[in-house]
């Protein structure tokens, strides 16, 4: 995904979709391939869209959500959790609810995700890192660094560390 649009690459060829093609927007801002195979992606300001190989979905066309920039992507068991300019959407079980965060720790500029190897979320922020375990939220506390902690992008090794 790009400012472009999609591109796919066969092995062989390289084929480019952009609006003229059903995409709501061509700047994508995050791509995940789901277990079968069907590519969901964000854009800056136009939501989240279906690929599945042949026709693009736009998720969010018609609702209060269709303006929303997608940073991130995470599908996790019968969910999908969405990281926006403005907090947190999960969608289940063909719902969606928001998730924003009434603290000013939190910021709800969520940048990124990832689940780790012991099933917590964690997201990344334009003021620092969080991960929900068992339902809470927990912060990693950056208090006593001076540095700007705008968090980009989250991984784990292979000890797990984060």
């Amino acid at each position: 995904g790009s400012i472009e649009g999609i591109s796919i690459f066969d092995g062989v060829n390289i084929k480019n979709f952009s609006s003229n093609y059903g995409i709501n927007n061509a700047s994508v801002t995050c791509l995940k391939f789901d277990n079968n195979n069907v590519a969901w992606f964000g854009q800056a300001g136009y939501g989240l869209s279906l690929f599945d190989g042949y026709n693009f979905k736009n998720i969010f066309e018609n609702t209060k959500y269709s303006n929303a920039t997608i940073n991130s992507i995470l599908n996790h068991n019968d969910s999908t959790i969405l990281s926006t300019n403005d907090g947190l959407l999960i969608l289940q079980s063909g719902s969606i609810d928001a998730l924003k965060f009434q603290s000013q720790t939190f910021s709800n500029e969520i940048t990124c995700s990832l689940v780790d190897r012991n099933n917590r979320k964690w997201f990344g922020t334009k003021n620092g890192l969080f991960y929900i375990e068992n339902g809470k939220c927990n912060l990693i506390d950056f208090k006593n660094d001076k540095c700007n902690f705008r968090i980009r992008c989250i991984t784990q090794d292979r000890e797990g560390k984060i």
